[in-house]
């Protein structure tokens, strides 16, 4: 029993509708996609600031931290607590380096943990 197979080749092309709204949609969309590559901003690189000293002393004694309100993660016993606003604050006039000031808000979370 031989069969006889029929392959049915069709040359007229025509696009479907979604595909000519695709088509159209790129055409119309790619010289936007190409005016940005052209307005990009101009940036300058100021080596200045390469050529000047930078004061490294305040280094000298730990890991100096600025006077102001940080946000600081929580560990106790290296498990994470959360994380907390801290205010650090000088300890003497004559301190580069500030200290945090731990208040009830910021204990709390691990002060059931102390004991």
């Amino acid at each position: 029993m031989s069969g006889r197979w029929r392959v049915v080749v069709s040359l007229d092309w025509r696009p479907s509708f979604l595909n000519q709204i695709c088509i159209v949609g790129a055409i119309l969309l790619a010289p936007l996609a190409l005016a940005d590559a052209d307005e990009a901003e101009v940036i300058e690189f100021n080596d200045s600031f390469l050529r000047s000293s930078i004061d490294v002393s305040q280094f000298s004694s730990g890991n100096p931290v600025a006077p102001g309100i940080h946000r600081i993660d929580l560990y106790l016993n290296d498990q994470w607590k959360g994380r907390q606003d801290v205010n650090f604050s000088l300890a003497s006039p004559q301190s580069s380096i500030a200290q945090p000031c731990y208040d009830l808000k910021t204990v709390k979370p691990v002060r059931h943990c102390l004991g």
